[in-house]
């Protein structure tokens, strides 16, 4: 029964690890490439008013892969846009 504990333990270990990896990924690509427009923590600036903070996860796939409004389509690796759309996912409102 211990066994079955510590490998339970190990597994939600990496799980955490891996997600948090992901959160921190998505903030490198994030300020690398959304910070400038969309604010330190998605809340809007001077060049974009509307806060993406907090945005469905299928909204920000689409505005990054398609475009919205006067924002391009931006290129990103498939891990990248993963990370970057969990990333503003989590964001608070």
């Amino acid at each position: 029964m211990s066994r079955n504990f510590f490998a339970s333990s190990a597994v939600a270990l990496a799980l955490g690890l891996a997600s948090t990896a992901l959160a921190a990924d998505g903030a490198a690509v994030y300020r690398a490439r959304c910070g400038m427009c969309h604010g330190k923590a998605g809340g809007g600036s001077s060049m974009v008013k509307v806060s993406i903070a907090g945005a469905a996860p299928e909204a920000v796939r689409k505005a990054v892969t398609q475009g919205v409004g006067k924002m391009k389509p931006v290129k990103l690796e498939a891990a990248d846009l993963d990370a970057v759309t969990a990333y503003v996912h989590g964001l608070a409102r």
